[in-house]
């Protein structure tokens, strides 16, 4: 009987070992001085993870591990993560969140053609969205790109056979609106409420942000900069990265849709590049180049003016593209030797667990 008991306590202790070992190489957590910072994927070796985005308690990205990229789910409420749609033939980029509407641009390997795609992470199910494929194939593949979802509204940049142009489709009523078709090229559209956030390349060697407001179907510029590119929204306010100042450099604006103001982001004084803006509610998040050639992430308080430095103290890796919803902060960061997604929440650090029991000194080593 003492024999059977101690082979059953020393098997429980092992099994343990196993179990806490997976879980904490599986989502490790480190508790740092702006908040509590989470590895989300766990393939850090083999593949590449990049492109993250948020929104409430969803995180999506562009993932690598097939022979074409395709967009993974990871729920953060159940730990659930997931393709939606996979397909090796596809090639899925650009992910976008708003809610419980996920969408990406997709390119079919086999008839070589760009669509939008939508997917509702309620009832996991695709919402199709017409594709208006460019007349000038092959020279233009690319001719549905870089979606934007807020609500049920989803824009889109559109080549048309002539330039780029943003269209906009409801996923709600299924209908769809070229809505921004002036000569020239218009990229890299964002919507929030009812305002869309536009590149404007007219003049392809001094693009500007100009914004367009759906319910009276009217666009005004709204920079006056030097290289005015990568725009977001939020609330009442539009950011965007501009390559001013001499030497030049890339720095960091915001404009106030109520008051119609413009203000610096960037710190004075900074000579070093700040860039890929997202902004939620009062808090923007950046790219910022400061310390070496490998970006930090940065955060910026509108409300309080102060900026923090989010990301560890690291010089030999990449931390890019960031973004924001609420308190939680997504990156891809390349500190294992591939890009990883992380995720910053900020507040109190939280204590990391530790185990309420000890093994058995009968147990053995």
């Amino acid at each position: 009987m003492k024999r059977n008991t101690l082979t059953l306590q020393l098997h429980f202790q092992i099994s343990c070992i196993v179990i806490l070992s997976i879980l904490f190489l599986s989502n490790p957590v480190f508790a740092l001085a702006n908040g509590t910072e989470t590895l989300i994927t766990t393939d850090t070796f083999r593949s590449a993870q990049i492109t993250p985005v948020i929104s409430e308690d969803t995180i999506a990205w562009e993932d690598r591990q097939t022979t074409n990229p395709n967009i993974r789910i990871y729920n953060l409420v159940t730990g659930e993560e997931y393709p939606p749609v996979p397909d090796e033939n596809l090639m899925q980029t650009a992910p976008t969140l708003s809610g419980h509407y996920l969408v990406w641009q997709q390119l079919d390997q086999n008839s070589f053609e760009y669509s939008i795609i939508a997917y509702d992470t309620d009832t996991k199910t695709v919402v199709p969205i017409p594709a208006h494929y460019g007349p000038d194939f092959p020279s233009t593949v690319a001719d549905n790109v870089f979606p934007k979802v807020y609500g049920d509204l989803v824009v889109w940049q559109d080549y048309n056979g002539a330039d780029w142009d943003i269209n906009l489709y409801n996923l709600t009523t299924s209908s769809q609106t070229p809505v921004i078709t002036c000569p020239g090229d218009q990229k890299r559209p964002v919507i929030y409420n009812n305002y869309i956030a536009y590149e404007n390349w007219t003049d392809s060697s001094h693009p500007e942000i100009w914004m367009y407001d759906i319910r009276n179907a009217t666009s005004v510029r709204i920079t006056a900069g030097t290289y005015a590119i990568s725009p977001d929204i939020s609330e009442n306010s539009i950011v965007w990265a501009d390559r001013t100042g001499s030497p030049p450099v890339w720095k960091i604006f915001r404009y106030n849709i109520l008051t119609g103001i413009t203000t610096q982001v960037t710190p004075e004084g900074l000579t070093s590049d700040q860039n890929m803006p997202s902004i939620h509610n009062n808090r923007i998040v950046l790219e910022d180049y400061r310390r070496s050639a490998y970006p930090d992430i940065y955060l910026n308080d509108l409300s309080t003016g102060k900026e923090q430095w989010l990301s560890p103290q690291r010089w030999d890796s990449n931390q890019l593209t960031p973004k924001i919803a609420g308190n939680r902060i997504v990156w891809s960061d390349s500190r294992s030797g591939t890009s990883d997604i992380y995720l910053m929440t900020l507040g109190p650090a939280e204590v990391c667990p530790t185990a309420d029991f000890s093994p058995s000194v009968n147990a053995g080593t």
